[in-house]
C-alpha cells in the first residue's frame, strides 16, 4: 500500500480514504487534483492545435509559413 502511495504521489496525485458505507466502493478511491488534470488537458490541447504538427495531406512546408518564399519552377 506504500508503495502504490508513493507512485501516486510521485505522480502529482492526491489519495483519499473514503470509507466503505459512504460510498458503498473500495476502501480506497484515488481522486487527482483538479489543477494536474487542468494541466494534463492544456498539454493535451496545446499539442493538438500547434502549428509543430506535420502538414496535412496536399500542403507544402512553404505554405504553412507565409514569412518564406516558394521555390520558382522554372
Amino acid at each position: 500500500m506504500s508503495t502504490v502511495r508513493a507512485q501516486l504521489d510521485d505522480a502529482m496525485a492526491d489519495v483519499e480514504f473514503v470509507q466503505v458505507p459512504q460510498c458503498w466502493s473500495r476502501p480506497m478511491d484515488v481522486a487527482v487534483m483538479a489543477s494536474f488534470k487542468r494541466g494534463c488537458e492544456l498539454y493535451a490541447q496545446q499539442h493538438c492545435d500547434s502549428d509543430y504538427s506535420p502538414p496535412k495531406s496536399g500542403e507544402t512546408f512553404y505554405e504553412s509559413w507565409p514569412c518564406s518564399d516558394p521555390p520558382s519552377n522554372s
